[in-house]
């Protein structure tokens, strides 16, 4: 069993791969010029890919892909920081990346609003390609204190949950 650790300075970023809680891999990443407020690592449901996410602190967001191989962290693809909030999830066969980006600088509904436009990419994870969809969420509460939005894959179907509210979306 795989696990990838973060570890930081003001200089650079250092992913640590583990097997069996002994390091088999290192890959730095030079600390982002625009600064780092944080980082994520998600690890794909049959430990052949892990992400590293990113983000500035300011409401953007990016992601290094790694391929697991040999005991190795091979990058694969790297998307630059860009406006909003993201979350990630491979599905259940490691065909597919998808990245849902909120286009809004926090995750806080203002009083009245009740309806959001996101992005839905998705990347093929045999080729790289990349398709993408604007998608519009309704919500029947005020979040004015701010929400939570997450999204899961399941049999091909995509579902975003917000704060009980569920939307397939198509």
């Amino acid at each position: 069993m795989f696990k990838v650790y973060v570890e930081e300075n003001d200089v650079n970023i250092s992913l640590n791969l583990y097997e069996d809680d002994i390091v088999v891999d290192t890959y730095t990443i030079d600390y982002p010029q625009c600064g780092y407020g944080g980082g994520n690592i998600i690890i794909s449901p049959q430990e052949n890919y892990a992400l590293f996410e990113s983000w500035s602190g300011q409401s953007e967001h990016a992601f290094v892909l790694f391929k697991i191989c040999n005991k190795r962290l091979e990058k694969v693809l790297e998307e630059g920081y860009c406006y909003g909030e993201a979350q990630y999830i491979f599905d259940e066969n490691e065909k597919t990346l998808f990245r849902l980006n909120d286009m809004y600088e926090w995750m806080e509904a203002t009083v009245g609003e009740n309806s959001r436009v996101a992005k839905l990419q998705k990347y093929n994870l045999d080729d790289l390609s990349q398709t993408e969809k604007d998608i519009m969420y309704h919500f029947t509460k005020d979040f004015e204190d701010g929400f939570e939005m997450n999204f899961e894959v399941k049999d091909n179907r995509i579902r975003l949950i917000l704060e009980g509210e569920e939307f397939e979306i198509k």
